[in-house]
């Protein structure tokens, strides 16, 4: 059924003509996580199972985090602390969920503000947020690929395979365009324009004019010009469209290859073949870059020597390591691209998805490439015609972070200077490793040795385990989608306005989701990029804060209650509340009507994937200290009895009056606090620190979030609210200074 579901989205989406589709703004109230949705099915092989919540992710407790000096002894970076883009139920659909939001991009548009996208897997479309000047909170957009005709609030697009970000120049009045791109079913490309700072959408879903196209690339020009570049499933070759209206309406395809150096820039047989057969089937092209004076480059790579898979005559296709990367740049109009060597990367296993190109206010080129271990840099200072000997950005890293590295990107500002960034894990890419996000700065990149400060820019771990980087094969032997590939395959990087570095990148440490999802980055100190602006940064807001200091005066026990389901009776054997959703009060008093939520189902022993259960306060009245300890008195029963199990994972939340939420407390997933109860209901308790005192401002709502995923295949039950099961939580109370 999905399959067909899948289908029918992606012909509806070619058949939408290239006329486009308006979109009107709705609602900007975040709505954190109040349903479970069903996650769509991941094109690249995710396979989204909707929202599982639990974890605490990061508060937001200092100002900035400090990092580590690079072994060379650079100058010093800092960074704020990561910020979790918010995910409304209302933006992502309620047949979608907050499932994934992963390969997100993040870009800074001319008057400051700050774009982020990300996609949800088709046929969930792309996610977008937008960040105001002046703030320092994220507020999520509809989605930009929406498609009307099927319904806003399913959440449904036929788009998000892949997603692209673009941000044009400023016209005579501040007003740019924000463009976002979405692969629709691996049939085509789409683009959708805002030129109201994402509050409505022009949605082109035909922009490539192509039919079978994967991993789309988008770079603006100027005022209107937009360029849009894509590989090619059927041809094997690397093609580019380009709009001179503002990507309205598209041009016919280019191929991104000189005909005249058409072997050496796609390999042995390309000739015989034809259309740059040699580039082979894979997704080798990095993202695209425009010239200050016009003209588009983008980097690929190819094997170092012949590929027996590229003759008509072959008949074994063994692997090759994809260890040369090439750069195509075009003249100034745009047209006539040129191929050109950049280097070899030394190692068995080079080529490593995907390369990145940069280019700076002065128009010299730098590109990085990751052999899986190291991650290797190169720039041209010609338009590309040659370039510098490969240097080795990692060698001056932190040994803890080293020795495998995924996922580069760079993007460059004035002459000379640029950043990159990164995942890096110590030891080999397998199931121990603890990646974090990594950065590394140049000021003299144009030179013959180029010098890197390298640091650590995440405040966390953002994935444990093997990143899988085969492809659809990294799942495929793994229905649960737990095959290494939660990440998918790529992090992106921005500059703000002032010249400090944003880096977005997937992260599925939290637990809230049920692949990664979206967070961004942003540099606090340290040099900038740009030579003709200062450094300021924003003040992050305070959402309530951690104090000094805790005295306890007393407790707080809530009861979890609900008054719109349910009799006012106490349950009878077997009652049980079977709703997709449990969600109701926090109560001083224990609830008159009894309850029972089934949370799971049998035979799915996913960690992560029960329906969530939400409760939350009224406003406080006054401003109030927590800390000490918070206790769990919980009420639950297992089908299975003895055999059954599940575990408690939980996210305790500090909710301002426009819905955005700061983490206080939480346990994410496979944490070993296990509910194994009996075939009666049986009471759990459980005890969790609260480190120091954690201020909630009059106004705020405290908020709990359970989930209980399975250790064993089993349905648990959740009791709650009534005087025979009174499940709930007790809250130490006191002053702070």
């Amino acid at each position: 059924m999905r399959k067909k579901l899948i289908v029918i989205l992606s012909v509806l989406a070619v058949l939408v003509t290239g006329l486009g589709i308006a979109r009107a703004e709705g609602d900007d109230s975040e709505t954190y996580f109040e349903k479970s949705g069903v996650g769509p099915a991941f094109e690249h092989g995710m396979g989204g199972l909707g929202l599982a919540v639990s974890g605490a992710g990061e508060a937001s407790g200092s100002a900035y985090q400090v990092t580590p000096q690079s072994a060379s002894g650079g100058p010093a970076f800092s960074f704020f602390p990561d910020q979790e883009m918010p995910c409304s139920m209302e933006k992502d659909g309620l047949l979608i969920g907050c499932g994934q939001a992963v390969e997100p991009e993040v870009k800074s548009a001319p008057d400051g503000t700050i774009f982020v996208t990300a996609q949800d897997g088709t046929p969930g479309g792309n996610l977008a947020w937008r960040r105001d000047p002046g703030s320092f909170s994220y507020t999520q957009l509809d989605k930009p690929d929406g498609l009307p005709v099927v319904g806003n609030a399913s959440g449904l697009t036929g788009g998000g395979g892949d997603n692209e970000l673009a941000i044009s120049s400023a016209d005579a009045n501040g007003n740019y365009r924000v463009y976002v791109s979405s692969l629709m079913s691996l049939v085509t490309n789409g683009v959708s324009v805002s030129t109201d700072r994402g509050n409505t959408w022009f949605f082109n879903p035909v922009a490539s004019n192509f039919a079978g196209v994967d991993r789309q690339w988008l770079a603006a020009s100027g005022e209107k010009t937009v360029y849009l570049a894509y590989h090619d499933l059927y041809l094997k070759s690397i093609f580019m469209n380009r709009s001179d209206d503002g990507g309205i309406t598209w041009g016919p395809p280019q191929e991104m290859f000189d005909t005249s150096n058409m072997e050496n820039a796609t390999g042995a047989g390309a000739s015989a073949q034809g259309v740059g057969a040699g580039v082979g089937a894979g997704n080798w092209q990095s993202n695209l870059v425009a010239f200050p004076d016009g003209g588009v480059a983008l980097a690929y790579l190819r094997p170092a020597d012949a590929d027996p898979c590229l003759s008509s005559t072959a008949t074994t296709c063994p692997p090759r390591p994809r260890n040369q990367v090439w750069v195509a740049t075009t003249d100034t109009s745009g047209n006539n691209p040129q191929n050109r060597l950049v280097g070899t990367l030394p190692g068995s296993t080079a080529g490593v998805l995907f390369p990145s190109v940069a280019v700076d206010r002065a128009g010299n080129l730098y590109v990085v490439q990751t052999n899986g271990s190291d991650i290797f840099y190169s720039h041209s200072t010609d338009r590309g015609a040659t370039w510098s000997p490969f240097v080795d950005v990692t060698a001056s890293a932190p040994a803890a972070t080293s020795d495998s590295s995924l996922f580069p990107y760079i993007v460059a500002g004035s002459a000379g200077k640029a950043a990159i960034g990164w995942l890096g894990a110590a030891g080999p890419n397998n199931d121990s490793s603890d990646w974090t996000t990594q950065f590394a700065e140049t000021t003299d990149g144009l030179a013959d040795t180029p010098t890197f400060t390298v640091a650590r820019a995440s405040n966390h771990v953002v994935h444990h385990g093997v990143v899988c980087l085969g492809g659809l094969s990294c799942n495929t032997a793994d229905p649960t989608g737990a095959g290494g590939r939660e990440l998918a395959e790529v992090l992106q990087m921005g500059i703000t306005r002032d010249g400090r570095v944003l880096i977005s990148y997937p992260d599925n440490s939290d637990g809230r989701h049920s692949s990664g999802w979206a967070w961004v980055v942003e540099q606090n100190a340290g040099p900038g990029l740009y030579d003709d602006v200062t450094p300021v940064p924003p003040v992050p807001p305070v959402l309530g804060h951690p104090t000094a200091t805790f005295t306890a005066t007393g407790s707080l026990p809530l009861y979890f209650t609900n008054d719109a389901d349910g009799q006012a009776v106490t349950p009878a054997a077997g009652y049980q509340f079977d709703g997709a959703t449990i969600a109701g009060a926090l109560s001083s008093l224990p609830g008159s009507k009894g309850h029972v939520g089934i949370i799971g189902y049998a035979a799915n022993s996913t960690p992560g994937t029960s329906q969530p259960v939400v409760f939350q306060t009224g406003p406080l009245t006054q401003d109030t200290t927590i800390g000490g300890s918070l206790a769990f008195a919980l009420w639950v029963q297992n089908e299975l009895g003895s055999n059954g199990a599940s575990e408690l994972d939980f996210s305790l939340l500090d909710v301002a009056s426009d819905g955005s939420s700061t983490a206080i407390l939480g346990r994410t997933v496979q944490n070993g606090d296990d509910v194994i109860g009996g075939a009666t209901p049986t009471r759990r308790d459980y005890s969790y620190a609260i480190a120091g005192g954690y201020v909630l401002p009059a106004g705020h709502t405290l908020r709990i979030e359970m989930s209980f995923p399975y250790l064993v295949s089993s349905s648990t039950r959740f009791y709650y609210g009534d005087a025979t099961y009174p499940s709930g939580i007790t809250l130490g109370v006191g002053t702070g200074g």
